[in-house]
């Protein structure tokens, strides 16, 4: 695994002009999407009979930002020089499905064969000793359940490892819900350590980043807000809209970061199994044995040769 690479994808978007698109549409769907239910709720701002249009809208603009990340992932796969197939409207569904069906392998049934039932054992164990606990609060009982729990989520953490490029693998190849969520467990056999650590360090990276624009445009706009309003309310307003505001820039480039550990993790799959193929396939085809063809030269030889013994 090249870090290098991921370090430098997750700030590369930067100089690059085509994102302006999402993070101008970001920028003005997500203070929407906050503050609607809020307007709804609390202040009234909208009569009963308007309602059913409201809810409406926030579901158009929900579908919306859902398209923006497909769009978003499918750019980020074509700056990789990966190709994508171009988008439908029923993917959508089908994304709805692939996130239920990758969190039912996730925390119920493992892919792997060895641990599925063990996973199994270990949620419906983790739930009895729950209820079990509520009605003897024992130091015994609450340490099986300590230890369960831990069991369990080591497990999860697992899955969730190996099944984390199940969407990026969804946008890129045109398979089933299924096969993508199989794909990118196959993707990740025997590059777990690789996985996890380029993972954590994306995550790092998109922490760095969010958390350097939240305080320099926070305090930007806190000063600025200064003018109008007392210090408390101008600091809270504006480390609020600096929040809104490096949000999209961090979304940005934790898709660009993970694209490209999932540019690389696919790519040594595809090698190692095109090796595998070149392999069997020199393994399980027989050698043939072509005979020698006897040229003019080679028989004048031989006829000369046998010439000579008969003298």
């Amino acid at each position: 695994m090249d870090f290098n690479r991921v370090i430098s994808s997750a700030y590369s978007w930067i100089s690059l002009n085509k994102v302006v698109w999402f993070l101008v549409f970001f920028w003005i769907s997500l203070p929407v999407i906050l503050l609607l239910p809020q307007a709804i709720q609390e202040y009234n701002l909208f009569t009963p009979e308007l309602l059913p249009i409201v809810f409406f809208l926030y579901d158009v603009l929900y579908l919306a930002l859902i398209v923006g990340f497909i769009a978003l992932t499918q750019y980020c796969l074509s700056e990789r020089n990966i190709k994508a197939p171009d988008f439908h409207p029923t993917k959508l569904i089908d994304i709805v499905l692939l996130v239920f069906t990758e969190m039912y392998y996730i925390f119920v049934w493992n892919l792997h064969a060895s641990f599925r039932y063990i996973q199994v054992l270990l949620l419906i164990s983790t739930g009895l000793l729950y209820y079990y606990y509520t009605l003897v609060s024992t130091n015994f009982v609450m340490n099986l359940f300590a230890l369960c729990t831990t069991a369990y989520f080591v497990l999860v953490i697992y899955n969730s490892v190996r099944l984390f490029f199940t969407t990026t693998l969804f946008c890129n190849k045109t398979v089933g819900v299924k096969k993508a969520v199989e794909d990118s467990w196959a993707m990740t056999h025997n590059k777990f350590p690789e996985a996890i650590t380029s993972i954590l360090l994306v995550l790092i990276l998109v922490f760095v980043l969010f958390s350097f624009a939240v305080l320099v445009l926070g305090t930007i706009t806190s000063l600025i807000l200064g003018f109008f309003f007392i210090n408390p309310v101008a600091v809270s307003l504006g480390f609020r809209a600096a929040t809104l505001f490096a949000l999209a820039p961090a979304i940005i480039a934790y898709h660009y970061a993970v694209t490209e550990v999932y540019s690389q993790l696919n790519f040594h799959r595809e090698t190692s199994t095109s090796i595998k193929r070149i392999l069997a396939h020199k393994v399980l085809t027989p050698v043939r044995k072509f005979a020698k063809k006897k040229t003019p030269a080679r028989k004048l030889a031989k006829k000369q040769n046998h010439n000579k013994k008969r003298r």
